[in-house]
This record gives C-alpha cells, sequence and structure tokens, in this order.
C-alpha cells in the first residue's frame, strides 16, 4: 500500500501544471444574493465577479447585456502564460457608468467588448493590460484632463506592454482622446478618435485626438482621428507628438503607420512640439487631409522621417519645420495636393526633401527629384493610390496606399508579427457599424450626417464616389485596379 502511495504521488509530481481556469458570469439584473457566479447563478456587479477571479490566471468573466456602475480600480491580475479576462457577452452591449482607475499594480489583464460611458478620464496603469474593441465615451470638462490616458508620473514607465485594439474614444471633455504619458511599449492598433470639445481650458493647454507624450517605444498603427472639425479654442493636431523635460523617459523609437488625420481643419494633421530630443521617430504611409496644416514641427532636436504621405487639402503648408535648432526632416515619396501655401516650407532646421509630387507647383518644390504631375487620375480614394498609376507602379510610390491591416492582432510591442503588414484587408473598417453607432448617438456631423458607412466616408473624401460593388461583388483592393 505504502508503494503504491509513493508511486502514485510521483507520477503526480511528473504532471505538466494542471490549468484550473474558470468562465464567471455577471448579471446587472441578478436578484440572487447567494449567487456563485455561475451561469445560473451570476453575481450582480462587475466587481463581484473580479473578486471571484484567481491570480493562478486564465479567468474569464462574462458580462451579460445591461448598464453597470460599478468603478473599476482593482483587478486580479493573471499570468503572463494565461491572462485574465473581463469581456462583454455580447460586444456593445455592456456600459460601464463607473470609472477605470487601474493602479500600477495592474498586470496581464484583458478587456473585450465593452462600453466606459462617463465624464471621467480612464487611467490605464500597470503592464500587460490589453483592451479589445472597446469604446471609451465622455472625459472632465476642465483641467489637465484626458479621455483615456495610458500612463502616469507616479512611476517611470507609468506604463509598459499596454494593447488598445478596434476601440475608440469620443464624445465631450478631455484635453485628448487617447495620451500615451511616460510609458514604454505601447501600441494603439486601429484606434479611432472624434474630440468633440466641451473642455474648458487654462488658455494654453493643448487638444488633440492621438497624442504620444514622453513616451518610447510607441506604434500606432491603422488609427483614425476623424471629424474634430469644430473650433476648439486650443486645438493642436489630430496626432500630437510631444516631449519636454518633464520625464526623464526617453523619446525615441516612435512609428505612425497606416493612419489617417482627416476633417480637422482648425489644427495640423500630425505635429512634433516642444523642446526635448526625439529620435528614431517614423511617420509613414499615412494621410492628412482638410486640416490646417499637414506635418509640423516645432522646438529643438527634432529628427522625424516621412515617407509615403498624402497631404491633400490642407489649408495652410504641407510639411514644414517652424522653428528648432538641430532639428531634421527627411521626407520623401510623398503627394502634397491641392495645397493652399507651400507644400514644404523650411523656417528652421534642416530638411532632406526627395523623390515627392506636388501639384499645383509651388515656389519650393519638391526637392531632389520632384515631380509636379496631376494626381486626379491616381487619387480616386483617399486612403490608396490607384494600381498602375502614374504615381503608384512597379517603379515606385509617391503617396500612401493603406491597404492591409497592420500588425498581428492581440501582439504587445515587440512580439512577434507586432507591426508587419499582413494580408487581412482593412476595408471595410472592423466594426464599422458599432462605431457609427457610438458616434452618430448624439452628434450629427462628418460621419453621422454622411449617412454613409464609416469605409465609405473615409474613402469618398476626394470626391468620387466608391461604387457599389466594392465590398460586395468586389474587394476594396479590386476596385483600385
Amino acid at each position: 500500500m505504502r508503494l503504491y502511495f509513493f508511486y502514485a504521488l510521483s507520477l503526480v509530481l511528473l504532471l505538466p501544471n494542471t490549468s484550473y481556469s474558470k468562465t464567471y458570469y455577471v448579471d446587472g439584473n441578478s436578484d440572487s444574493f447567494w449567487s456563485d457566479g455561475s451561469k445560473e447563478k451570476p453575481k450582480r456587479t462587475i466587481n463581484d465577479g473580479i473578486d471571484l477571479m484567481s491570480s493562478d490566471g486564465g479567468d474569464i468573466l462574462i458580462v451579460k447585456p445591461g448598464v453597470y456602475h460599478d468603478d473599476v480600480n482593482f483587478v486580479e491580475n493573471g499570468t503572463s502564460e494565461a491572462y485574465n479576462i473581463i469581456k462583454a457577452e455580447k460586444d456593445g452591449t455592456v456600459i460601464i457608468k463607473g470609472q477605470l482607475n487601474l493602479p500600477v499594480q495592474s498586470s496581464y489583464f484583458q478587456f473585450e467588448g465593452l462600453k466606459w460611458d462617463n465624464n471621467k478620464t480612464k487611467d490605464i496603469k500597470g503592464h500587460h493590460l490589453k483592451f479589445l474593441r472597446c469604446a471609451f465615451k465622455g472625459g472632465p470638462a476642465s483641467g489637465n484632463t484626458m479621455n483615456v490616458s495610458i500612463g502616469t508620473n507616479d512611476a517611470t514607465p507609468g506604463a509598459q506592454h499596454i494593447l488598445i485594439e478596434d476601440s475608440w474614444a469620443y464624445g465631450p471633455g478631455g484635453r485628448y482622446n487617447f495620451i500615451v504619458y511616460n510609458s514604454d511599449s505601447v501600441v494603439l492598433r486601429r484606434v479611432i478618435a472624434r474630440h468633440d470639445g466641451k473642455w474648458a481650458g487654462s488658455g494654453h493647454d493643448p487638444e488633440a485626438g492621438i497624442t504620444v507624450y514622453n513616451s518610447s517605444n510607441v506604434e500606432v498603427q491603422n488609427s483614425m482621428v476623424i471629424d474634430s472639425d469644430e473650433k476648439y479654442q486650443y486645438w493642436e493636431s489630430a496626432f500630437y507628438n510631444v516631449k519636454n523635460e518633464s520625464s526623464t523617459l526617453p523619446y525615441q523609437n516612435i512609428r505612425i503607420t497606416g493612419s489617417i488625420a482627416v476633417n480637422a481643419p482648425y489644427g495640423n494633421g500630425f505635429a512634433f512640439d516642444d523642446y526635448g530630443s526625439m529620435k528614431n521617430v517614423v511617420i509613414e504611409n499615412s494621410v492628412a487631409w482638410n486640416t490646417s496644416g499637414g506635418l509640423a514641427m516645432n522646438g529643438d532636436h527634432k529628427h522625424v522621417t516621412a515617407k509615403n504621405l498624402t497631404l491633400g487639402a490642407i489649408l495652410g503648408t504641407g510639411a514644414a519645420i517652424w522653428g528648432g535648432n538641430n532639428s531634421r526632416l527627411n521626407i520623401s515619396n510623398s503627394l502634397f495636393y491641392l495645397n493652399d501655401n507651400k507644400a514644404i516650407r523650411i523656417s528652421a532646421g534642416k530638411a532632406n526633401v526627395f523623390n515627392n509630387n506636388c501639384y499645383p507647383r509651388d515656389s519650393y518644390g519638391c526637392g531632389e527629384l520632384g515631380t509636379y504631375i496631376n494626381p486626379q487620375s491616381s487619387l480616386n480614394y483617399l486612403p490608396a493610390l490607384m494600381l498602375n498609376s502614374k504615381l503608384n507602379n512597379k517603379d515606385r510610390q509617391v503617396g500612401a496606399s493603406i491597404l492591409k491591416q497592420i500588425g498581428k492582432p492581440g501582439s504587445l510591442y515587440g512580439e512577434a508579427g507586432f507591426n508587419k503588414t499582413t494580408s487581412k484587408s482593412l476595408w471595410p473598417w472592423p466594426n464599422e457599424e458599432r462605431i457609427r453607432k457610438d458616434l452618430c448617438e448624439d452628434t450629427n456631423r462628418g460621419l453621422c450626417a454622411s449617412k454613409q458607412s464609416l469605409t465609405h466616408y473615409i474613402w469618398n473624401q476626394v470626391g468620387n464616389t466608391v461604387p457599389a460593388a466594392c465590398g460586395k461583388n468586389k474587394s476594396y483592393e479590386q476596385c483600385l485596379k
């Protein structure tokens, strides 16, 4: 008997780690005080459900449709091998009116399909946190406040290995819709921001859609800032990049790719600002359309590489260094089209300007080997150039063609495939029906006034109408032939 016991014990010790992951449920209509979180006896609040989760990781909390008033300021951390997950039973049907304020100790946790709807900042601190298919509505009406804030001054980095994917921020309040602040290794993948004002500034604090501030190793992939077309008092830029001396974290390894700023005529599409040093900053294959400036640089020691941009219908200058010692802009293979002022203006610093196309021609020109081809037959639709056209053929591509999704879904910064262009089409835009419903619940401008799908609204900005077959009988890529 004793030999049998030791033999059985040795078998247990040799077995691989056994997962005891569980699935729990929350239903705001539950009236069972003694509920155990099972599907039959769900907990009533999200926080009660979180209390059931284990630090061993791998637990899933499924939230039934409804409105919840929980302040989510604590999560039960999972592990690197097994994240704990909170997810809506059906995406978009779980509305959280309480605050989101994750402490710096938060880690290995994932949120899916939820919507925060309140006038508070949604604070994300900690590490290895993922938000997938989530909506963030509203921010505070005054103060140095945001809608979604990633990071903090309380720790350096204030957040690390954060992913926001297929998510959107909108609604009144807050200086910025999304800000990555004093943080490291962050990916914003297919996020949408629409700035809706209703924020009382201090007289000098800028407003913007997507902001990367005092941070390192940040990727902004396939993201859009749209319809921020009210005259906000301090509107600075759709995509705003800032480095000052308030953080010791270097501003480096920042990449904006496959992204679009559209209909923000009182600010820049892409701006790089303040007096801290910026190194290895790349913006590529991206669009600014109907903005007051295309790409603008201010402040010292900014080193920015820009390539394959479409900067069109700009009310001012396409690309400029307005001020700053030792700043450098390398811009190539980019399309400047119907800009009211100069295509390129270098008032300070230096520029390497190569192989761009400007139309109409201005006094500065497009730099070495620049051309002045009318792009009308090449740019039929905003995100992409027509195939085998004058500006997009086997010899060269001048301008942006944003057709494929970037990044392996769910991947964090540095993981395999996190910044690779995939074979999956970006259009129609993922979750566009849910996005339109959210963005248009209180507003009737831009996309919401157009009665179009999000995809067709973006594609039709140049003035042509996408053929009815696109997205039905033909892929959007086929419609470019």
